[in-house]
Order: C-alpha cells, then structure tokens, then sequence
C-alpha cells in the first residue's frame, strides 16, 4: 500500500533529509547513493554490495517526513554474478529452518532466476515478516514475492481490541489520530499520521492481531 501525502516541505530540505537518513541507517554507504527530489517524489541512483542494501536504502527514503514515492535506480554488485537456484532454494529452506520461532515447515519457497515465491501459512505477521526479512539476506535472492497467509484465530471484536491498544501503547503512532474498522478478517486503517515511518508502524500494530488476514491502510500523510 503506498501512503498517500501532504508536504509542507521543500525539495531542497527533503533530499538533505533523505541523505542524512542514509549516513544514519547501518550497513548502507550513503557516499555511493545519489538523491534527487521533484514534487516529494525521491529517486536514488548508484550500486551498492547486495539486493539487500539495495531495499534498504528505499526504506530509509521512506521513512521521511515530506516523501511521496522512491523510485529505487540503484543496482547491487551481485545481480550481474547469478548464482544457481538450486544452491539458493537450498540456502533458504536451510535458514527458514533454523529462524526462531518458525514452524519447521511452515513456508515453501519457488526460485526462478534469483526471484523467490514464498508460500504456506503461519499464525503470525511477525513470523511472516522475519521469513522474508530472512530470505532477503541471502545471496543471489533478487526480490522477494510473499504469499505466506495468516491462519485467523479470535473474534472481531478482540481483533479491534488488540489493535487499538497496540497503537495505543506504540510511541510512534498518535491513536486518536487512527481509525480502526474491523471486517470480519480484514482491517481497514483510516486517517492521518505524521509520517511514513508512523504508517508503518500502525500497519503493523494492525498486523499483530493473530485473527486479521488482510490490512487495507487507507491513512494519509501529513507532516505535523
């Protein structure tokens, strides 16, 4: 879902935002990340060492105040050195197995070209996320396509519950700010927020309910 937002900051102090933001964030070399900026849409430019700090990278751009998109131009050293799916889906069945609290079993992966299809079911977003976070880091993996599902559990009204006091107790998230409506096993996020970085967090808050199944997250932008 991509956050919808309202600048009140020039281009000028969102690419000087956004450079700072990459010196911040370990593991990239922000020396080797060119930035422009037009109208809060980022574009980042120059190679870096992995697919890895290639994403990372885009999420540092997107975590600030006044960005409306990145369009992600930088490339990684090792997508010209393929290496073998075979080697790469034995790779990661290897660290699936051995990441902690992941049922053994629980996702499969399809590889072509360095592409990988995650698929299965788990009773957590949090488990879902630490597989992909996982896969991502191994070399040779170009992108990471998701389709773990989450195996619904409470009720609604719990599922509600849970949510709000998760973004309640969220030092990111301003609660009063955020509406939450509950559907059956889907939930939608309505209202403002102050930045990216804060629509994250409030998908996520939305993600930690074990019943929800699918998050639209409809909030809006708006530096404050």
């Amino acid at each position: 879902m991509t956050a919808t937002q309202t600048s009140t900051y020039t281009d000028a102090q969102v690419k000087q935002m956004v450079e700072d933001e990459l010196r911040w964030t370990p593991q990239i070399d922000a020396a080797t990340i060119g930035v422009s900026v037009k109208d809060g849409a980022v574009t980042l430019t120059g190679e870096v060492d992995s697919f890895l700090w290639r994403h990372l990278a885009a999420k540092a751009a997107l975590r600030v105040r006044g960005v409306r998109s990145v369009a992600n131009d930088v490339t990684a050293k090792n997508a010209f050195s393929p290496i073998d799916d075979t080697d790469i889906a034995e790779a990661i069945q290897h660290t699936l197995r051995w990441t902690a609290g992941l049922p053994d079993g629980s996702i499969d992966a399809e590889v072509t070209n360095g592409n990988v299809i995650l698929t299965g079911s788990v009773a957590w977003d949090s488990q879902r996320r630490a597989a992909e976070k996982q896969v991502r880091q191994i070399k040779g993996v170009h992108w990471v396509d998701d389709r773990v599902t989450l195996a619904p559990r409470v009720s609604s009204f719990e599922a509600h519950k849970h949510i709000t006091d998760a973004l309640k107790r969220n030092a990111l998230t301003d609660a009063a700010r955020i509406d939450v409506v509950v559907d059956g096993t889907r939930v939608t996020l309505t209202g403002t927020v102050a930045s990216y970085d804060e629509f994250r967090q409030a998908e996520r808050a939305a993600w930690s309910s074990p019943h929800v199944t699918e998050v639209r997250n409809d909030l809006t932008v708006q530096p404050r």
